[in-house]
């Protein structure tokens, strides 16, 4: 259920539990990974790779547009009016952001503009971090001395009715006033992300609405905080005193600090009439195809979202093969 804005018994939703066990690790399959030194490691790694063959990035550069010259992709331009040309762009970012927002609006085919405006990109997931002063000592299975029960996932979502109920609130626009939930202590099995003796730890937790049908976002941001820490010392009766401090992302802020449409995590629902051959949407791949010399390279093409670096492989093979096939007027 992790990023989908619907119910467990929704029609669909099990290809989403399909494509979340679908991974493997070394060998064993539906194993996820923690990147040692956290996710800052991942992108740190691809900065370094980059800049090897010489290439330059720059921050704190937000693109406005993207140019469009003699039918085609040339460059982008920044909010601050630098333009810069290219061959080709590739865009990380999602569909709705790259074809509605940075393009031009005589770049994009009406019947193209019709199904990306379409896609669902709803939001209901909320992540929540956690600096901790000591690791949570579970009623199931007793102890503050780290333990295989503070590695790998741990999962709140003890029926498919606790799930259904979750969402039943949210679709009315309403924050769960049970959340299922999935967390991670990463520091449990890397040291090197916390003080010595302090800990780290994620929380997604489901469901929140993009929008609320009342109160306030700000005052429920705290009061989703202070329920889970609540749900959180049921589980662990040391937790709310070992909480040191804490960072809450509601789908709205997601949208807000990472530019992601409607704070959707894998940029559009892992739903089957929006996967395989639908993503980005049905007829087009997004490699050259929605814009000349325009390829999406983000979770919103196939095969979609978590950090697995397909989308971009896919992306690349294509730039590669289109380079060779002499499709771009070279500079």
């Amino acid at each position: 259920m992790s990023g989908s804005a619907a119910s467990p018994r929704t029609p669909g939703t099990a290809f989403s539990k399909f494509y979340h066990a679908a991974s493997e690790l070394n060998g064993r399959f539906g194993c996820w990974a923690i990147a040692l030194g956290g996710m800052g490691a991942v992108t740190e790694a691809l900065a370094r790779s980059f800049q090897s063959y010489g290439g330059e990035i720059r921050l704190a550069a937000s693109v406005a547009q993207l140019l469009y010259r003699r039918d085609r992709v040339g460059g982008v331009v920044l909010d601050n009016g630098d333009e810069f040309t290219a061959d080709i762009v590739l865009s990380n970012a999602d569909p709705k952001s790259t074809l509605l927002r940075l393009a031009p609006a005589e770049a994009v085919q009406p019947e193209i503009r019709a199904k990306v405006t379409a896609l669902r990109t709803i939001g209901t997931g909320c992540k929540i971090n956690f600096a901790l002063g000591e690791l949570p000592d579970f009623r199931a299975l007793p102890g503050k001395a780290l333990a295989p029960q503070h590695c790998g996932g741990i999962m709140i979502a003890p029926s498919l009715d606790y799930m259904d109920r979750a969402w039943d609130e949210t679709k009315r626009g309403l924050p769960s006033s049970r959340p299922f939930s999935q967390m991670v202590i990463q520091s449990a099995t890397d040291p090197s992300v916390a003080p010595a003796g302090k800990h780290v730890m994620m929380l997604w937790c489901h469901h929140f609405p993009y929008e609320l049908v009342e109160g306030d976002i700000d005052t429920e941001r705290e009061r989703l905080a202070e329920r889970m820490i609540d749900m959180l010392t049921e589980l662990a009766p040391n937790f709310r005193a070992a909480v040191l401090a804490r960072e809450v992302f509601l789908p709205v802020d997601i949208e807000r600090v990472y530019g992601i449409t409607g704070g959707q995590i894998f940029h559009t629902e892992l739903m089957p009439d929006q996967v395989l051959w639908n993503r980005p949407i049905p007829g087009y791949s997004g490699h050259n195809d929605m814009i000349p010399g325009l390829y999406l390279c983000g979770a919103g093409t196939h095969p979609g979202g978590d950090v697995n670096g397909a989308p971009g492989h896919n992306a690349a093979r294509a730039v590669l093969r289109d380079w060779a096939g002499a499709q771009f007027k070279r500079s």
